[in-house]
This record gives structure tokens, C-alpha cells and sequence, in this order.
């Protein structure tokens, strides 16, 4: 199954991939998640400055929204009513599972080299893509890996959000599903074991990244797609009429809180920059290829990074450095080690299971 590419979405994968990985990098340096540790400029010290990094962690929204627009666009531009669910199931397994099951293969490798804490169960549990629902075992063997098990949720039930979008009207499909998010994120809150913390997180935490706490970003996604397939043109003149209020909402409840409530609207600033991006067209020339190519193996980069820049903040004698140069120095040396590991699993594992098992060609980015 041939499919073209737009190299705008290539690109904020990428974008997307370098966001979550410095954010990792910059916590495993020792930085806050949402401050700068204090630093000095022209002979006075800043203190509790807040932290521009902590936005990398939205990569993880974008990822879901481009999850949404990608799987949506094909359907929708042949005017389906449904998916296929054999070739989709095919497809999804063929694309995802190989190489996510070598990443959890490497990373329990890295944990066992490293004589770091890791169990077989827990490692069964993260190749079931049970890790999302297991509070204590969250954030092990792999953690950045928790978001695959949201997304693996998104892919059972995308057949349903197709069949429900293209049957209705999308604005109002889109802001329902906005209501029902936002008001289960807040309920979680006020559980009364709300704040309990197991395995680095909080159960309200745990469960705000389920399904009904993060469908709203992936539909975002596949509503910009039904948007462009229909008009492109005014698609973008919504979007770029919504840039500004809707990316100041986002920034700002990122950046304050309340913590419920900023995710969603990251995933509706994504969706708009992802309406904007896809019609506009592209004249990046040679570095944006470039960046393109790496976006396209952004799913492998993603799966391994954390274990190796773990691996290599352990090899390198940090604590002497400066928070900022430690940072500096764990993203240079990190990015040089995960990139070639990552081009590996894409090239060796990734790309080829999928074209064998979907009878895909090698893909271009369209022009």
C-alpha cells in the first residue's frame, strides 16, 4: 500500500521527536520540570525563571495529533464511510510492533549491562502495552514508553472515531469530544486517592493519560485531516485565524496549570499548526529534507532514546559539570549515539517489515 507523505508532517515529527528527547535529557542533567536551575547573567542571579524545556514534553501531544491526521487523511480523501479493519490491523502491527519489540529487547539489555532494577513480568507487561495501566511499573524499562500504550488505544478504537467523524458534523464532533475530555481529566483530580504516587507517577496522572483523557488530541488530528481533504483553503484561513488565541491558551496552561487541563489544549495549538503546516506550501530546501528524514525515522528515535541517553548520562562523569553543561553535553553525546541506533531500527526493522507485510514501496515526500 503506497501512500505519498507531506513534508510538513515529516518535519513536525521531527520536531516533535527533538522536543521530547531534550526534555528527557534535560531531567536526567538534574534540571526542574518546569524552572531553570538558577544562573547568572550580567552580574545578577535568575532564579525560579520558568523553563522553556518543559514544552519538550508536548511532543507527546504532537505526536497524537499527527497519529489522528495521518491515519484520517487516505480514508478521507477517497470519501470512506468506514476502515477496513483487516489491511488497517495489518498495517498498524506490521508498522509499530517489530521495532517497538526490539526497543524493549535493547532496553531491558541497557538495564541488565547497567545492573539496573527491571523484572520479566514487567517486561511482558510493556510488550502487551500494559505499562499505561499499571501504576507501579509506569515509567520502567523504557518510560517514555508509557505514551505507546495511549496510543495503541487510539489505534483499536480509531475504526469507531472514523465512523463517527465521517458521519457527523466534525466541528461540533470535535468539541463534544473536547467537553467529555476536559471534564474527566478533572474529575480524576478529585478522587480521593487522586495524588497517590507509585512507580514515579500519581494515580490521577495514570489515568488522565487513558483514553478519555487524551482521545481529544487524536481526534484533533483526524479532524484536521477531514478538514484538508474537503477544503484546504479554508482550512488554513481558520487556522490562521486561531494561531494566536488558541497557542497563547496552550503556552500559557502549560506553563501555569492547572495540569488537567494542558494537554488538550496543546493538542488543539498542534492541530491548528498542523492545518497551517499542511497548506502551506513547502519550500524548506535542503536542511528541511534533511530534517524530513530524520521526522520519518522520529518513531525509532523516539523508542530508543531514552535507554541510551540514559546509558551514556551514566558513562559520563556529569555531577562535575554545570546544569548547563551537562545538558549541552548529554544532548551532544546522547544524539550522536541514539541517531545511528535509530536509523539502524528504521532501515533494518521498521520500514522493512512494514512495506513486506502492507506490499508498500519505499515513499517519497511530496513536493
Amino acid at each position: 500500500m503506497e501512500t505519498r507523505r507531506l513534508l510538513s508532517i515529516d518535519i513536525l515529527r521531527g520536531l516533535a521527536a527533538i522536543g521530547v528527547f531534550v526534555f528527557h535529557a534535560a531531567t536526567l542533567a538534574g534540571f526542574p520540570k518546569y524552572t531553570l536551575p538558577p544562573f547568572r547573567l550580567f552580574g545578577r542571579e535568575f532564579s525560579d525563571v520558568p523553563s522553556v524545556l518543559t514544552f519538550g514534553a508536548t511532543g507527546v501531544s504532537l505526536f497524537f495529533v499527527i497519529s489522528g491526521f495521518c491515519l484520517a487523511l487516505k480514508p478521507f480523501e477517497k470519501g470512506r464511510t468506514s476502515v477496513p479493519l483487516k489491511p488497517y490491523a495489518r498495517s498498524r502491527c506490521s508498522r509499530i510492533y517489530p521495532a517497538y519489540f526490539v526497543a524493549i529487547l535493547v532496553s531491558v539489555l541497557l538495564l541488565q549491562a547497567q545492573s539496573l532494577p527491571w523484572s520479566a513480568a514487567t517486561a511482558v507487561a510493556f510488550l502487551v502495552f500494559l505499562q499505561g495501566f499499571i501504576q507501579p511499573i509506569y515509567f520502567s524499562i523504557n518510560s517514555p514508553m508509557w505514551s505507546m500504550a495511549s496510543e495503541v488505544q487510539f489505534y483499536v478504537l480509531f475504526p469507531l472515531f472514523y465512523a463517527i467523524l465521517s458521519r457527523t458534523r466534525i466541528a461540533w464532533t470535535l468539541a463534544a469530544c473536547l467537553v467529555l475530555c476536559v471534564a474527566y481529566r478533572y474529575g480524576v483530580t478529585r478522587l480521593p486517592n487522586a495524588e497517590h504516587v507509585a512507580g514515579g507517577i500519581t494515580f490521577s496522572g495514570l489515568l488522565t493519560n487513558l483514553i478519555p483523557g487524551r482521545a481529544f488530541e487524536f481526534v484533533a488530528g483526524m479532524t484536521m485531516a477531514a478538514a484538508y481533504s474537503r477544503d484546504a483553503a479554508r482550512l488554513r484561513r481558520w487556522c490562521l485565524l486561531l494561531m494566536f488565541p488558541v497557542s497563547l491558551i496552550g503556552l500559557g496552561l502549560r506553563a501555569r496549570g492547572p495540569n488537567w487541563s494542558a494537554d488538550p489544549a496543546m493538542g488543539a495549538a498542534y492541530a491548528v499548526i498542523i492545518g497551517i503546516a499542511v497548506t502551506t506550501p513547502s519550500a524548506s530546501g535542503w536542511i528541511g529534507h534533511q530534517f524530513a528524514k530524520f521526522g520519518r525515522a522520529s518513531y525509532s528515535y523516539f523508542l530508543l532514546h531514552m535507554p541510551l541517553t540514559q546509558l551514556v548520562a551514566n558513562c559520563v562523569d556529569l555531577p562535575r559539570l554545570s546544569p548547563y553543561a551537562r545538558l549541552l553535553v548529554l544532548c551532544v553525546l546522547a544524539f550522536a549515539v541514539t541517531l545511528p541506533a535509530a536509523v539502524l531500527l528504521y532501515k533494518l526493522v521498521e520500514m522493512p517489515v512494514w512495506h513486506r507485510y502492507c506490499g508498500g514501496r519505499p515513499i517519497q515526500a511530496a513536493p
